[in-house]
């Protein structure tokens, strides 16, 4: 079972200061559940656009009612693939899971678009149970029925998710808004500067 989720935002910030939040946004109030942000890869390409792969890992809850033998901890490894384009004013950047997928497959694909003083953020989410796909038969039904109930709760949670990220992209928004400093983020003070220096805002 498929399901497609998306959500809207115009943020009154220059894609610049936009683009520097979508970096610094590890560690904020709203994401707890954000254990670490790694840098696999970065790259400026010879068109200047900025190439990075990070690998983050959250860690939740499990429902009481979920099986053991399903999931054995409430983590998930999450990939994210990220191209900035300064000249044009663009960010895109597509994230997903690399564990679990037998479970569940979440996928998210966000871009950034600037438009003079004012910037467009588009979020498009995927759900794609992967539980039961396979089995029909009225044996199955126990299956089934599960399948379902843990679809139900990972939508309601993803959804949830959504705004939680958006309220705290807002914060670290608001937060470098105000100051030039980036040593609240995961990563070090030196790549903020690296990006800084690309988006000429240093």
């Amino acid at each position: 079972m498929v399901n497609h989720f998306s959500i809207s935002s115009l943020y009154d910030a220059p894609f610049a200061l936009c683009a520097r939040a979508f970096f610094l946004r590890y560690p904020n109030p709203y994401a707890g559940h954000i254990v670490s942000v790694d840098v696999l890869s970065r790259e400026i390409t010879a068109d200047n656009k900025l190439r990075s792969t990070r690998l983050i890992l959250k860690r939740g809850q499990l429902p009481k009612w979920l099986p053991k033998n399903l999931v054995e901890k409430a983590e998930s490894w999450v990939v994210e693939e990220s191209t900035v384009d300064p000249a044009s004013q663009r960010l895109s950047c597509k994230s997903y899971n690399i564990d679990h997928i037998k479970l569940m497959r979440l996928i998210e694909e966000a871009n950034f678009t600037g438009e003079k003083t004012v910037t467009h953020h588009d979020t498009k989410a995927t759900v794609i149970s992967n539980i039961g796909t396979s089995t029909s038969s009225w044996m199955d039904i126990g299956v089934q029925v599960m399948r379902k109930r843990i679809e139900s709760y990972t939508i309601k949670r993803f959804q949830k998710g959504l705004h939680k990220q958006r309220a705290g992209y807002l914060h670290t928004l608001e937060s470098i808004g105000h100051s030039s400093s980036s040593s609240s983020s995961i990563e070090t003070p030196s790549m903020g500067y690296r990006l800084r220096k690309l988006f000429h805002i240093v």
